[in-house]
Formats: C-alpha cells, sequence, structure tokens
C-alpha cells in the first residue's frame, strides 16, 4: 500500500484523504499522538479479522482512504472498498500496490451484493454516522454468509467530555437523518456504550464474539495528557496504555474506542 504523490492528489476529498494518511498510517514521527491512536485502532482490526479466519471475500464498509481493505487485499483476502464518495475510491485506487482489491461505491443501506457474498465485513468508524443503524445491520447480516463475521470500531461512548449524547439517549432519530453520512469527528450524531451496542447487534442477528477497548489518554493525549508527556518514549506510552486497558473499571472511562468482533447468528454455532 503505497503512499501517493502530492502531485496525484489534484481534489478537495484527495487532499483531506491524504492529509488523513500522512499523520495516521503514514506518519514518519513515533511521538505523534494520532499515528499511535490510529495504528492500535488499525491493529486491533485487523487482529481481530485474522482473529474470525475467514479467508475469502471481505467488504470494507464506509472505507475513506481504503487502508483496511488494502491491507486486506494484502494479506491475501479478495477486498472490496465500499464509500459513498467516489473520489474517495478513486484515491484509495491509487494506493493498491498487490492483492485483489475491488471498488464500489454504494450507499450502506443498500448494498449492491448478492445475499452471503461475503465471509466478513469490517465496519470501522461509521456506525456513529448514521441515523438508523440497524438498518446497516441487516443489510451487513444480509451480505455476510450464515456464520459470517463483522468486526467492527467506534468511539467510546462512555469516555470521559465525549460532549455527545449516546445512542440511548437521543429521542428522536429522524431528526438526525438529514445530518448522517458526514466524514470526520464533525459527523458524530452520538456515541456508543458498550451495552449499548451490544445490544444493538444481539438485535440484529449478531453474536458477540470480542471486545476491546483502546486508546487511552497515554496514546491519543487527551484530557492535558499531550502537554506533560509529549518527550516520553513511545514504547513507554504504549506499556501504561496496555496496562490502563487491562483495569475495566478505568478503561471504560479513557478509552478513547472500542473494537469488536461478532458472527452472524445464521448458522453459526453455539
Amino acid at each position: 500500500m503505497r503512499l501517493p504523490e502530492p502531485e496525484e492528489v489534484k481534489t478537495e476529498s484527495a487532499r483531506l484523504l491524504y492529509a488523513h494518511d500522512v499523520v495516521e498510517y503514514h506518519c514518519a514521527d513515533a511521538r505523534n499522538f494520532y499515528s499511535q491512536m490510529y495504528k492500535s485502532r488499525l491493529g486491533l482490526l485487523l487482529g481481530l479479522a485474522q482473529r474470525a479466519g475467514e479467508r475469502g471475500r471481505v467488504l470494507d464498509l464506509g472505507c475513506a482512504q481504503g487502508n483496511v481493505a488494502l491491507l486486506l487485499a494484502e494479506a491475501g483476502m479478495e477486498s472490496w472498498a465500499v464509500d459513498l464518495r467516489c473520489e474517495f475510491l478513486e484515491y484509495a485506487g491509487r494506493k493498491h500496490e498487490r492483492g485483489k482489491f475491488r471498488r464500489c461505491a454504494a450507499n450502506a443501506e443498500a448494498l449492491p451484493f448478492a445475499d452471503d457474498a461475503f465471509e466478513l465485513v469490517v465496519w470501522g468508524e461509521m456506525i456513529e454516522h448514521v441515523a438508523y443503524p440497524e438498518k446497516v445491520l441487516g443489510e451487513i447480516r444480509r451480505v455476510l454468509r450464515p456464520g459470517g463475521h463483522l468486526v467492527l470500531s467506534t468511539p467510546n461512548g462512555r469516555r470521559l467530555h465525549t460532549g455527545l449524547p449516546t445512542f440511548g439517549q437521543v429521542a428522536d432519530r429522524a431528526a438526525l437523518v438529514t445530518k448522517q453520512f458526514k466524514p470526520d469527528s464533525d459527523g458524530h450524531l452520538f456515541l456508543f456504550a458498550q451495552g449499548e451496542l451490544e445490544a444493538l447487534l444481539g438485535a440484529s442477528g449478531f453474536r458477540l464474539r470480542v471486545h476491546r477497548y483502546y486508546g487511552t489518554p497515554w496514546l491519543t493525549g487527551r484530557l492535558g495528557f499531550r502537554h506533560w508527556m509529549r518527550w516520553m518514549p513511545p514504547r513507554w506510552r504504549q506499556a501504561f496504555d496496555q496496562f490502563t486497558l487491562n483495569m475495566p473499571g478505568i478503561s471504560r472511562v479513557l478509552a478513547e474506542g472500542q473494537v469488536l468482533l461478532a458472527q452472524n447468528t445464521d448458522g453459526a454455532a453455539g
């Protein structure tokens, strides 16, 4: 997976994604808080995708710059990158180097794929942008084979100072429809507490297999950590991050986000 040359980045959308890539996956500064947080989440997503044991077709839904789809293609899967924005898909295509990588512009609420088309779906950092996520989960379940897996990531709705309601606190989601599908944190409609997310998945026909928090302030720099530990070696930050994540009561309010693995209950073993 390559980083496009600056002269290849010609549209506003491409410049947005390129700016993300420069400070996320392709950041050369090991001390960069944003990069450390991004790579922590990406590592969990890819790790859970591998843990699912699937080796067929994978759908990266709401792919943005396409990093997950591209890396899974390089790992040997037939990878489909799906996004509403054709400009995002064009940018992702410029990064492709090897592996089976396909692109498709589509609305997540009406996917243009046959039933049981995929062994694995990755839905990263998008569920909080959708007014009725149960509609998308229904489509995901439709295109997943029986017993197939979903890997999902989303911000932690119980972390300190989120500034947003959680899913269960929103009284009128219909009012949010005109605001959905916008990129980045400005497009967040609400966040999810762990219990809310588990309940929604269960009601949508998924069985939770694994739940992990990620990104304590040691990695993110939130809550003032950025100012007094900017010179701490990255390996120390990672060590303190893992130590904190191993304390459930603390990680629940400090972790930036959560990543989970769920299984389509159609045909799934108990």
